[in-house]
């Protein structure tokens, strides 16, 4: 499939909309080739998209379905290419709860959610949420969010998110310019277990394509420490993690400040 008629449908699917600017920014196009992109998308999948005039852009048809249902998130954000990716795994996202999240990160509103969580399993208390970004953390899609009733910018699962309304107005507290650990970013360094023997050090080192000093190095935002070294398979922090575990944080004393319950 062409990949910019593929750029199209994705967009429809999953935010809902598209506009023959995104498609020209996106590809660096002219308005005209433009044009005939949209033509083209509309004779080869019909319905696909409507045209709205107060809008000027297309919204997604009757048929959307017809076209992209197997179309997978990751398919999506790979595309599109606007998240801060981690790792690759697959779980599921609602198109509907996202079109509505997509929506708030641009027009920067805030949401009434249904949120569950293992203190409220039923997510019977709603939560007002100012999202500024979508990471995904290699077991999860997440977005990064203001909480209004904490005051706290935190993380929150996108498949626990069962219900979802733009309800608020922008507010400069959620900006994400105020998200501290977003905006701050730290060096990792990540070195071969120090209880392995030097020649499995070696080759522990060797599968991450590291010099002879055997430092993985790593610049990661704060918010996504822990995500990142979970990608690397590090669940123990301390000094002396199991030789089970393959890798351990070569500047524990420099971020560990940064890391919820070590101290």
């Amino acid at each position: 499939m062409d990949e910019r008629l593929n750029y199209l449908l994705l967009k429809l699917y999953w935010e809902g909309e598209v506009s023959r600017l995104d498609l020209m920014d996106r590809f660096k196009i002219s308005p005209s080739q433009s044009t005939k992109d949209f033509q083209n998308l509309k004779s080869r999948f019909p319905d696909a998209a409507v045209y709205n005039l107060n809008t000027r852009r297309y919204m997604q048809g009757l048929k959307i379905n017809k076209y992209v249902s197997d179309f997978t998130f990751d398919e999506y954000s790979s595309t599109i290419k606007f998240a801060h990716t981690i790792t690759s795994q697959h779980r599921s996202v609602d198109t509907k709860i996202y079109q509505i999240i997509n929506r708030s990160i641009v027009n920067k509103t805030g949401l009434t959610v249904s949120y569950t969580s293992l203190g409220d399993p039923e997510g019977l208390k709603s939560r007002t949420l100012y999202p500024h970004s979508i990471i995904r953390s290699g077991f999860r899609w997440h977005m990064r969010a203001f909480e209004v009733e904490s005051s706290l910018f935190k993380d929150f699962n996108l498949s626990r998110i069962k219900s979802a309304k733009i309800t608020h107005p922008e507010n400069s507290l959620a900006s994400i310019g105020n998200d501290a650990s977003w905006l701050l970013v730290l060096d990792v360094l990540l070195i071969p277990n120090r209880s392995l023997s030097d020649e499995q050090r070696r080759l522990i080192a060797s599968d991450y394509n590291t010099d002879r000093s055997m430092v993985i190095h790593l610049k990661v935002k704060t918010a996504e420490l822990l995500y990142a070294l979970h990608q690397y398979e590090v669940y123990d922090l301390g000094d002396s993690p199991p030789i089970t575990q393959y890798l351990q944080v070569g500047n524990l004393d420099e971020i560990k400040k940064y890391l919820p319950g070590v101290q």
